[in-house]
C-alpha cells in the first residue's frame, strides 16, 4: 500500500486559522472593485428608463390637485384635510344595527324616531387618504350594517412613490355620530383604533375594541363589552331576571355601575388585578398565588353578570334607581 507522507503543511490559506479571517476575507471581497459588464449596465439602465414614466405618472396621480379635492367634497381645515358624510334611513324600532370603524371615535345615541342618522368627519394629513377612505351603509327595513374601509397599503409605482414622500402607511381617521331608535339591538359595535361610547339604548349592546375606551350609559338590556387594551365603564339602569352582562379585558380596567334594586348572580375573576364592590353581599377573594375573584348575588340572582381581566382591576359601583325607565327590547 502507497503511503502518504505528511509534509507538515496544511492544504487551507492561512487566514482561515487566524481569529476573524473569514470574516476578512468576505470584506475584502466585498470592498474590492469589480467591473461591471457592458451587457449588465445596459440592461440596468433600459429597466431604469422604463420604469421612470411609471413613477413619474404615480407621482402625478399622489396629488390631488384643489380643483380634484373642491369635487371630492375634501376642505382644508385646522391643518388637515376634512371631508364630511351624512345619511339617513328608517329601521324598524325593534331591528339590529351593526358598525365597524378603523380609526376614529365611534358614537350612538338612541332617540325615539325609527331613524337612523348617520353623521361622520373623515380627516387625515393627506387629500389622498381622506379620498381613498370609503363608509359603506347596507340597509334594510329590519337591520343595517355600516362597513368602514381606509386602504393605507399602496402597491407598485405608487407604492414607491408613498414610500419616497413618507406617506406609505397614512390612513384616514372616521369619527362617527349616530342616532338610533332607542329599542334596536346593536349587535356588532366595533373599533380598532378609538373609542365607542353608546348611550341611551334599550336593547341589547354588543361591542369591541382592540385599542381604546369603551363607555355605556343608561343601558337596560343583555351587555357584553370586550376590549384588548383600554378601560371599560358601563352604566346599568335596570338588572333583573333574563338579563345578563359580559365584561372581558385583556389590558384595562372595568367598571360596572348598577342600581340599587339589581337582582343577579356574579362571577368576577382577575389575573393581575384588584376587585371592589360597593355592595356589601359582594365581597372579593384573595387567590393563591395571584389573583382575586368574586362569586355572589344581589336580590334573587335573577340575572347573570360575569367579568373576567387579565390585567387590569374590576369595580362595582352602586348607584341611585333611575325611575321612569323604556321596557328593555326582547331577544330574539
Amino acid at each position: 500500500m502507497r503511503q502518504i507522507r505528511s509534509t507538515g503543511r496544511s492544504p487551507w490559506p492561512r487566514w482561515l486559522y487566524r481569529p476573524g479571517g473569514i470574516r476578512e476575507a468576505v470584506w475584502n471581497w466585498i470592498a474590492r472593485p469589480k467591473p461591471i459588464p457592458l451587457g449588465r449596465l445596459a440592461l440596468g439602465l433600459t429597466a431604469a428608463a422604463l420604469a421612470l414614466p411609471n413613477l413619474l405618472t404615480a407621482t402625478a396621480q399622489a396629488a390631488l390637485t384643489s380643483e380634484e379635492l373642491q369635487k371630492a367634497g375634501i376642505r382644508q381645515e385646522g391643518g388637515e384635510f376634512r371631508k364630511d358624510f351624512s345619511q339617513s334611513f328608517p329601521l324598524a324600532a325593534r331591528g339590529t344595527f351593526a358598525l365597524d370603524n378603523i380609526n376614529g371615535r365611534t358614537e350612538i345615541r338612541g332617540w325615539s324616531s325609527n331613524v337612523v342618522a348617520i353623521t361622520a368627519v373623515i380627516h387625515g394629513s393627506t387629500g389622498e387618504c381622506v379620498n381613498d377612505a370609503r363608509i359603506t351603509v347596507d340597509a334594510d327595513a329590519e337591520q343595517a350594517r355600516v362597513h368602514t374601509d381606509t386602504p393605507s397599503a399602496k402597491t407598485g409605482s405608487a407604492s414607491a412613490w408613498a414610500w419616497f414622500r413618507g406617506t406609505r402607511n397614512e390612513s384616514a381617521t372616521i369619527d362617527y355620530t349616530v342616532r338610533v331608535p332607542e329599542q334596536v339591538r346593536l349587535k356588532d359595535v366595533s373599533s380598532v383604533n378609538g373609542e365607542i361610547r353608546i348611550e341611551g339604548m334599550a336593547g341589547d349592546i354588543t361591542a369591541s375594541v382592540v385599542n381604546g375606551e369603551t363607555e355605556v350609559k343608561h343601558a337596560i338590556g343583555n351587555l357584553k363589552l370586550e376590549t384588548v387594551n383600554g378601560a371599560i365603564h358601563a352604566e346599568m339602569d335596570a338588572l333583573s331576571r333574563g338579563q345578563s352582562v359580559t365584561l372581558n379585558a385583556v389590558n384595562g380596567e372595568m367598571t360596572l355601575s348598577l342600581p340599587e334594586n339589581a337582582d343577579a348572580a356574579f362571577a368576577v375573576s382577575t389575573v393581575n388585578g384588584g376587585i371592589s364592590s360597593e355592595f356589601p353581599t359582594l365581597q372579593p377573594v384573595k387567590e393563591f398565588p395571584v389573583g382575586n375573584h368574586l362569586n355572589g348575588s344581589l336580590g334573587q340572582g335573577g340575572g347573570q353578570v360575569k367579568a373576567g381581566a387579565v390585567n387590569g382591576a374590576i369595580h362595582f359601583l352602586k348607584r341611585p334607581i333611575r325611575l321612569g325607565l323604556a321596557s328593555p327590547s326582547p331577544a330574539r
